[in-house]
């Protein structure tokens, strides 16, 4: 997270704006192996409490309907990051918020029972489900919102734990296949 701290004088001001052209496209996102979707497949297939975990990409592609179609097709309920938490449709049941220490307790129990983890983001989400994940001794995989993610072949995740930023021991990408981060 990033804190800008901007005047109130500066917030309020009046300024003249002209465009310089058509704003920049976004370059298309690439598909994800065939053999990685097909294992994601059957792991969602096996799963029993499957728990979707969004974050600002997800918000910021709008993909909130796609997200509530999915998450009923697999039976799974729906958690978020703080910067994820505006991308479902108010009134969603099966939406139970923030998870964590400022967060919803329905949505970290689930978290904590889930048997599956799926992240819909990019960096945040993919270092806290493989933390997670690893925490647990689950399978996870994240859905991609960024063309920068190529699964992030570390087998750290950065975490602030205790007020400090720490890298924390995590899977490595397809370790022991419990984890597929392909794009989809």
């Amino acid at each position: 997270p990033v804190l800008v701290d901007v005047p109130k004088d500066v917030q309020i001001a009046l300024c003249e704006y002209e465009p310089k052209g058509e704003p920049s496209k976004k370059f298309p996102l690439p598909y994800g192996k065939d053999e990685d979707i097909e294992e994601a497949i059957r792991l969602v297939n096996e799963a029993k409490r499957p728990y979707i975990y969004i974050g600002g990409g997800a918000a910021g592609l709008g993909l909130g309907g796609e997200i509530v179609e999915f998450a009923e097709k697999i039976d799974a309920v729906i958690g978020c990051t703080f910067m994820g938490i505006s991308a479902i449709p108010d009134g969603c049941e099966r939406f139970l918020g923030m998870q964590g220490m400022h967060g919803r307790f329905a949505s970290s129990v689930s978290q904590n029972k889930a048997d599956l983890i799926i992240g819909i983001g990019s960096g945040v989400i993919q270092d806290l489900c493989k933390y997670v994940s690893s925490d647990k001794k689950v399978p996870y995989f994240i859905v991609a919102t960024a063309p920068s993610m190529d699964g992030y072949a570390s087998n750290g995740a950065a975490m602030i734990l205790g007020g400090m930023k720490e890298t924390v021991s995590a899977h490595l990408p397809k370790q022991e296949r419990s984890c597929i981060a392909a794009t989809l």
